[in-house]
């Protein structure tokens, strides 16, 4: 009985055996019969990767230029508005493009809403601190223009991790000051003025002292 059990299990084996041979035969065959399919099927998936490393790589290098060219524009002591232009030309589909017609667009004075939610849009992909920064400073300025302060406030809030502590305070003070809070307003810019000595905002804060 243990005999015919165990040539019991033996002939299942190789039963089992035998059948993987018959399907790896048959795929064998499939493989030789196909074999022309088979590769051009191989060389459009290396064709289609390689295309799209390709278009990746061929982005990438845009959108690095652009950034590049942007920041060479915001760089200088006055915003070169004739780079911007360049930029937003020649680089419309990267995000540096779009952030360098934004720029434009509000110094043209277009539609204060429709810049305000474009730039919007921008911050929530940009991670250049120094373009962060202006678009967080337009966005308090436009909201001053629009008097509504309590808006302005509510982004300088929002934002405070975003930008330097010398910048915030003159945001602050710039808020303030418009709100018709004068004394609030030279309280935060001599703040600036005592604890940031080498911060370039000093003038500006000291201009702004000078006029209230």
């Amino acid at each position: 009985m243990v005999k015919y059990c165990v040539m019991e299990k033996s002939e299942r084996h190789q039963i089992k055996r035998n059948e993987i041979l018959v399907l790896l035969e048959k795929g064998y065959d499939l493989i030789l019969k196909y074999k022309k399919e088979i590769l051009y099927f191989f060389l459009a998936i290396v064709g289609a990767a390689l295309l799209m490393w390709g278009f990746v790589s061929y982005k990438n290098l845009r959108e690095r230029h652009a950034g590049m060219l942007l920041s060479q524009a915001l760089s200088e002591e006055n915003i070169s508005y004739e780079k911007l232009k360049n930029v937003s030309g020649k680089y419309k589909g990267t995000l540096a493009g779009k952030e360098a017609s934004l720029l434009l667009e509000i110094k043209e004075g277009k539609d204060p809403n429709l810049i305000l939610k474009k730039i919007d849009n921008l911050l929530s992909k940009t991670k250049d601190p120094i373009i962060k920064g202006i678009l967080i400073y337009n966005k308090i300025e436009i909201n001053i223009n629009l008097k509504k302060y309590e808006d302005a406030l509510k982004v300088l809030k929002d934002e405070k991790n975003s930008i330097p502590d010398d910048f915030y305070l003159f945001l602050n003070a710039k808020i303030m000051e418009y709100e018709g809070k004068t004394e609030e307003a030279k309280a935060q810019y001599q703040r600036l003025i005592n604890e940031f000595q080498n911060s370039n905002l000093r003038y500006l804060a000291q201009q702004r002292m000078n006029v209230l």
